[in-house]
C-alpha cells in the first residue's frame, strides 16, 4: 500500500509468521487475532491496568473497549497500559473510575492486576500523577502532530467539531504554559485548553478545516494527537494516486437468503468489481480479503490502516430478523460512525441508490467494528438485501 506512518515489514521469525514492525509495536499478522489481556486474579478495589503494551511500549492496533454500562455500546477507546481505579465488577464487567465524577466498565479479560509497588507485598501500586507541561505542535508532510508530555496513558475521549478536535483526558490537570509551533503548518491553527474539574482537562485542537483524520496514541514518553491532512485531488483524475481500502463483509458470520444464496460469498465479487473500476479511475486499491476464508473482523480496519488507506468501504447486504416482511422494509442505507465519514456516506448512498433504483433508506450513525476506524473515512453500505432473491 505504499509509504505508511504506521508500520514496516521486518524480518520474518523462526516459525516463518510474517511480522510487522510498528514503530511503538510489533504485530504479527493483519489477520491474526488480537490476544487478550489475561483475567484479573482478584475483584478487589484497587489500581489495575486496562490491557498490557506489546514489548515494553504501546499498540496502536490494540484498543482496549470501555462502555458505559456492562455489555453496552462501545463510548471510549483506551491506549493498553493505562491505569485506572477498579470499583466493582459485574457479569464478567468491571467498573472503573475514569475521574473522581465518571465511571464506566470495561470487559474483565481486558484487566491485568498490577504489582506491588517495589514489590513490597504491602505496597499497593500507586495512581500516576498525571500532569501536562507544554505542548509541541509538529507538521509532517501527511500529517501534524500534538504532543502532549505524559509518561503515562490517561483515558481519554476524543469529540469531533466542524473544524477542530476535542481531546478530553481524565485524572489528569494541565499546567500548560507554552505551546510550541512550527512555521509552516497548513492544519492546525491553534490548540487551547481548559481545567475541567479538579482531574479532567479538555484541549481544543483548532483546525483551518474540517478534520480528514486521526489518531491518538502513546510513543512512551508522549500521548500524540496526529492529526491526518486531506489528500491532494487531481480534479481531471479525482481517484488518481489515493488508496482505496475495499471490504468484503463476512465470513464470519453474515446472512443467508432464502435460495441458499451467503452474504459472504455475495460481498466477495462486489468488492472485485469495485477494485476494477476503483483502479480504472487511478486509484491503489487494498483488498482486505481475496478468497472465501473467513478474516478477523477487527483486523480489516487495522489493514487498511497499515495501508495508509484515504477511505475505508465496507461492502454487505442486508437482511432482517424472522417475522419481519422483507418485501416492505428492503432497500438500500448506508452506515458511519464519525462526522468526518458523514460526506462519503452521503455521497455513496446517493450513488447507490441512483444506480440500483432501490428503496432509499438514508444513512445512519452506527457504532460498527469496520467504521469506528479514525485515521480516514470509513463507511459500510448495505447495498441490497441478501433474503430477496430478486435483488
Amino acid at each position: 500500500g505504499g509509504a505508511s506512518p504506521f508500520y514496516r515489514p521486518v524480518a520474518r521469525r523462526g516459525d516463518d509468521s510474517p511480522v510487522l514492525e510498528h514503530p511503538v509495536v510489533t504485530w504479527r499478522s493483519a489477520a491474526a487475532a488480537v490476544p487478550r489481556a489475561a483475567p484479573a486474579r482478584a475483584a478487589a478495589p484497587g489500581l489495575i491496568a486496562l490491557g498490557t503494551r506489546a514489548n515494553g511500549g504501546p499498540d496502536t492496533d490494540r484498543v482496549i473497549t470501555v462502555r458505559p454500562v456492562p455489555n453496552g455500546t462501545y463510548k471510549w477507546f483506551a491506549i493498553p497500559g493505562t491505569i485506572v481505579e477498579r470499583t466493582g465488577t459485574e457479569n464478567g464487567f468491571t467498573r472503573i473510575r475514569l475521574d473522581a465524577a465518571l465511571e464506566a466498565y470495561v470487559a474483565t479479560s481486558d484487566v491485568v492486576e498490577l504489582p506491588p509497588r517495589d514489590s513490597a507485598p504491602s505496597t499497593p501500586p500507586a495512581l500516576p500523577r498525571r500532569v501536562i507541561g507544554n505542548l509541541s505542535v509538529a507538521p509532517d508532510s501527511g500529517w501534524t502532530d500534538v504532543v502532549f508530555p505524559l509518561r503515562d496513558p490517561p483515558p481519554f475521549y476524543m469529540d469531533e467539531e466542524s473544524d477542530k478536535l476535542v481531546l478530553t483526558l481524565y485524572s489528569t490537570r494541565s499546567t500548560t504554559d507554552i505551546i510550541a509551533y512550527r512555521r509552516g503548518d497548513s492544519l492546525v491553527r491553534a490548540v487551547t485548553w481548559e481545567q475541567v474539574s479538579n482531574d479532567r482537562v479538555r484541549y481544543v485542537v483548532h483546525l483551518r478545516r474540517a478534520p480528514y483524520g486521526y489518531l491518538v496514541f502513546h510513543d512512551g514518553r508522549s500521548l500524540v494527537l496526529r492529526v491526518r491532512r486531506a489528500p491532494v485531488v487531481n480534479r481531471e483524475r479525482p481517484l488518481q494516486g489515493l488508496t482505496i481500502a475495499v471490504d468484503a463483509g463476512h465470513p464470519p458470520i453474515g446472512a443467508t437468503g432464502p435460495t441458499g444464496l451467503y452474504e459472504g460469498d455475495a460481498t466477495l465479487p462486489i468488492a472485485v468489481a469495485l477494485k476494477d473500476e476503483l483502479e480504472r479511475r487511478g486509484a491503489r486499491v487494498l483488498m482486505t480479503r481475496t478468497t472465501p476464508e473467513p478474516l478477523a473482523l477487527g483486523a480489516r480496519p487495522i489493514m487498511a490502516r497499515r495501508a495508509n488507506a484515504h477511505a475505508l468501504v465496507s461492502i454487505h447486504l442486508n437482511a432482517l430478523p424472522d417475522g419481519v416482511n422483507p418485501l416492505t422494509v428492503n432497500g438500500t442505507g448506508t452506515y458511519f460512525f464519525h462526522p468526518h465519514s458523514e460526506p462519503l456516506a452521503r455521497a455513496a448512498q446517493s450513488g447507490m441508490v441512483r444506480a440500483m433504483g432501490l428503496r432509499d433508506l438514508g444513512v445512519f450513525y452506527d457504532n460498527l467494528a469496520l467504521v469506528r476506524e479514525t485515521w480516514m473515512p470509513a463507511i459500510l453500505c448495505e447495498g441490497a438485501f441478501v433474503i430477496v432473491p430478486e435483488q
